[in-house]
């Protein structure tokens, strides 16, 4: 008998200048985007195993025909509205900022990939309110041509109090692209 179940796909991950690139099987699947010049890390853009973008990239990169509205929604990116009255999530500058510090864990595989990463979270008076711990363990299904992401976040206070607010913005943000809106009913795979 032969076997036919197909062995998962090669992930890699490849570092770059401000990037880790999230390669499956010879193809970018997402890219973990970090630095210094960016309000928040973020992965952009995010693909399906056909090479579709399924997340806005603006203003990171401008598509034609695409929505500009709302800056500060790319990719896809971990943050909170308001912790200690200090607007996280929609931050389109500096300051506050949720900085990448490092890279703690890179490690590739077949069918998974992860990838460990340190962040604070500092206030405009350049105080450490948080730290981020984030995992990302990326997957490639053997045989169902599927990928997903699964994320792991530990925050840890470095100020005596730290209090989120409970408001609307916040947490886990995917930006999908235009033509998989929903408000225009007529959103398509």
């Amino acid at each position: 008998a032969v076997d036919l179940i197909a062995a998962p796909p090669k992930i890699e991950l490849v570092k770059g200048e401000n990037r880790i690139d999230v390669v499956i099987a010879g193809e970018l699947f997402t890219s973990y985007l970090y630095g210094d010049n960016m309000p928040k890390p973020l992965l952009v853009p995010v693909r399906t195993p056909s090479g579709v973008e399924v997340n806005r990239r603006h203003p990171l990169t401008e598509i034609k025909g695409g929505s500009t509205d709302h800056e500060h929604h790319v990719g896809i990116f971990f943050a909170v509205d308001m912790v200690n009255g200090v607007k996280f999530c929609n931050n389109k500058s500096l300051s506050p900022q949720i900085r990448h510090k490092e890279i703690i864990e890179v490690e590739g595989g077949a069918g998974t990939g992860k990838l460990s990463a340190i962040s604070h979270w500092i206030d405009e008076k350049k105080q450490v309110l948080l730290e981020e711990k984030r995992t990302m363990l990326f997957i490639a299904a053997e045989y169902e041509n599927e990928y997903a992401i699964d994320l792991s976040i530990d925050l840890t206070a470095k100020c005596p109090r730290v209090v989120f607010e409970d408001i609307e913005e916040g947490m886990l943000a995917i930006r999908v692209s235009d033509y998989l809106r929903e408000s225009d009913q007529i959103g398509r795979a």
